[in-house]
């Protein structure tokens, strides 16, 4: 991995993944330690105890984040930037990472930080620091990969979600085409409370 990364043109790759990679393994214990029992700890108001414990693991990890952030956006440009798998789409992956960047994440992200202004202006920040050339390329065949390949269970997911959704859609039509209501139905006329 450190080979590649300097290949691709991180700079200190070692000595930054090996940093990346112990945050990582101490985090990846603190995920497991994250189970039901800890959630409902976490959202008793005011334990006395773990109330400063995840105080302080959200501030651990705040600064996890700012010390590792500019190795993954550098390591993530410069795979889009130089790894030879993407040579014959490039401006593809460019624009597929542009605008999924400035059309879906960023507008997503800025909806949950209302009242946050100086988060929604890091966002943008970091966003500008993923310096892409040119964004003109036709993406549509890796974003038909990303769907159907990666995310196809999800796919399916939604599909059946859809489908109960206009089963619904259809019975409440019918519903409303034989002219009977809700309260109709019901023996005594009224919804039951």
């Amino acid at each position: 991995m450190v080979e590649y990364l300097t290949d691709t043109g991180v700079q200190r790759a070692r000595e930054r993944l090996d940093w990346f990679a112990a945050i990582l393994t101490a985090a990846a214990e603190l995920r497991n330690d994250s189970n039901y029992e800890a959630l409902l700890i976490a959202h008793e108001y005011e334990h006395i105890t773990m109330t400063s414990a995840f105080e302080s693991l959200a501030k651990s990890m705040s600064a996890a984040v700012d010390s590792n952030l500019s190795f993954v956006m550098e390591a993530f440009t410069c795979f889009l930037r130089a790894d030879p798998d993407l040579e014959a789409d490039r401006a593809g992956y460019f624009a597929f990472v542009h605008d999924y960047l400035t059309r879906r994440l960023v507008p997503a992200v800025h909806r949950k930080l209302g009242g946050f202004d100086d988060l929604k202006e890091k966002l943008l920040e970091i966003v500008a620091r993923i310096d892409l050339p040119g964004t003109g390329g036709d993406y549509h065949r890796l974003e038909d990969a990303a769907s159907l390949d990666i995310f196809g269970g999800k796919a399916r997911l939604m599909g059946v979600f859809q489908g109960r959704i206009e089963e619904l859609r259809r019975a409440t039509r019918d519903l409303e085409l034989s002219g009977t209501s809700v309260t109709t139905m019901h023996p005594q006329g009224q919804i039951p409370s």
